[in-house]
């Protein structure tokens, strides 16, 4: 195993806005490549916002701001 992330959280949407917040954790387990079986853990909160913009009529976007505190 190289990589596993576990990711989790919880939403809100306010009324009547394009903008969904996001709280949660995130867990990190990461090996090394080869014959080695060592792995080192991490652990994570984040805040998130996700922005739906439509331009066009035809194009939707959606811009994602992540801010995570690493321990």
């Amino acid at each position: 195993m190289e990589q596993l992330l576990l990711r989790s959280g919880v939403t809100y949407r306010p009324e009547d806005s394009p903008v969904l917040f996001m709280l949660g954790f995130a867990n990190i387990t990461t090996g090394t490549s080869g014959e080695s079986t060592s792995t080192v853990n991490e652990n994570r909160i984040y805040q998130e916002a996700l922005i739906n913009q439509k331009v066009l009529q035809r194009v939707h976007l959606i811009h994602r701001f992540r801010y995570e505190q690493r321990w």
